[in-house]
């Protein structure tokens, strides 16, 4: 008789582990639909309010995958909001504006912890809670819950055990690459990223990466190899720019001026007004001794962003490397006209106009220019604005020059 009850009683167990589990396939199943249907908050919802949902790991991962790619909000990926949509609305149309959503209190990084107490065997749990670490790296970068060392080594250590446990795919080995390429070792990114194209050999970001790895490594043809194919894979206009401004680089580093002048131009026409393309435009024009484009460059380059002192120091770099003094006079002559009754610029011009005559040795009409340059701060800027300790600086090191000649 006790062994009748026995029997029964192991029957039952088997039957209830078999029936939730076959419940948790079933909501998963109606998760995943509603996610092809863009209902990312139903789909989230059904899985929260599954009994013990963040005990099982299954759900847990399905939550983590939705909460990764389709939030609308998030706090510190400690807290998530999502939305419904349409299925002609994308998630980037509402991800960081103001708006009512429903949120979720999901710690993601403290249950799969939990649960990998658990099941320390399940390779996916690791795998996941790297992908949640990666992502809040990309996101918060320094300025989350913990020191980044920590952060980029929690990254790695746990997609280092998902391999471990033969859980990893292409990202993972890319991502795996990355916080490599994050901490300088070079040569540990460069073979996570080589072993990611084994997996897709059409992977981008794997190729972007490992063409820049190879670039900061001085192995010039090899980052050209690999950015001409991240520059075909990418689709994305921005990332797809961005290769080919490193297409560009790669081939200036061998002198071809024309095939890097090519492929900033590809980048300009993809991604217009790129900061860090159009330095290198007005860079190679002024190298190529195409002074009449390069003057035109400067322009565009200035009006990006005329009040960053960035902008102008780059343009006045680049002009006295290459000992273009007069045209260098002219394009000061044409930003002051431009900007005529902006007073933040106008301060930004004069003062770096200050520099380039203090550079020449005219001191007079270097000190008459910081003093322009500050009437015109004084108009937009406080009376406390680090600028104008810049410009006591600058006026206090002119007169101690003076008093020792």
């Amino acid at each position: 008789m006790k062994l009748y009850i026995k029997h029964v009683f192991i029957s039952s167990l088997l039957l209830s582990i078999f029936v939730n589990a076959s419940a948790t396939n079933d909501q998963i199943a109606i998760a995943d639909s509603l996610v092809n249907l863009k209902k990312y908050n139903s789909a989230f919802k059904l899985l929260d309010e599954q009994p013990n949902s963040n005990l099982n790991p299954e759900i847990v991962i399905r939550k983590t995958d939705i909460a990764l790619n389709y939030f609308v909000f998030s706090l510190m990926h400690q807290i998530f909001s999502f939305k419904d949509l349409e299925l002609d609305e994308s998630i980037y149309d509402y991800r960081g504006k103001a708006g009512t959503y429903d949120n979720y209190l999901f710690q993601i990084d403290s249950i799969l912890i939990s649960l990998i107490e658990l099941y320390p065997e399940n390779g996916k749990l690791y795998k996941y809670l790297g992908d949640y670490y990666y992502d809040v790296n990309y996101i918060y970068g320094e300025n989350w819950l913990v020191d980044y060392n920590e952060l980029l080594k929690r990254i790695n250590d746990n997609y280092l055990k998902a391999k471990e446990l033969n859980v990893f795919n292409d990202s993972t080995l890319h991502n795996i690459g990355v916080v490599f390429l994050t901490l300088g070792k070079l040569d540990g990114s460069i073979y996570y990223f080589s072993e990611s194209l084994k997996f897709n050999e059409n992977y981008a970001s794997s190729h972007y990466n490992l063409a820049y790895a190879y670039y900061k490594k001085r192995n010039f043809q090899q980052a050209l190899n690999h950015s001409l194919k991240a520059f075909e894979n990418y689709e994305e206009p921005e990332l797809k720019g961005d290769a080919a401004r490193l297409v560009g680089l790669s081939y200036e580093s061998f002198d071809s001026l024309d095939n890097a002048l090519k492929y900033y131009l590809i980048a300009d026409d993809i991604y217009p007004n790129d900061y860090y393309n159009l330095t290198n435009l007005l860079y190679i024009y002024i190298k190529k001794e195409d002074i009449e484009t390069s003057n035109k460059i400067a322009l565009k380059f200035f009006n990006i962003a005329p009040e960053n002192p960035s902008v102008i120091q780059d343009i006045i770099q680049y002009y006295l490397e290459f000992n273009y003094i007069d045209d260098l006079a002219n394009l000061f002559e044409q930003f002051e006209i431009k900007y005529k009754g902006d007073d933040e610029v106008l301060g930004n011009i004069y003062f770096h106009k200050g520099l380039f005559y203090r550079y020449y040795k005219d001191t007079k009409k270097s000190l008459e220019l910081y003093n322009l340059a500050r009437e015109h701060f004084k108009k937009v800027y406080d009376d406390d604005h680090y600028v104008f300790g810049i410009i006591d600086e600058q006026i206090k090191i002119i007169e101690q020059e003076n008093k020792a000649d």
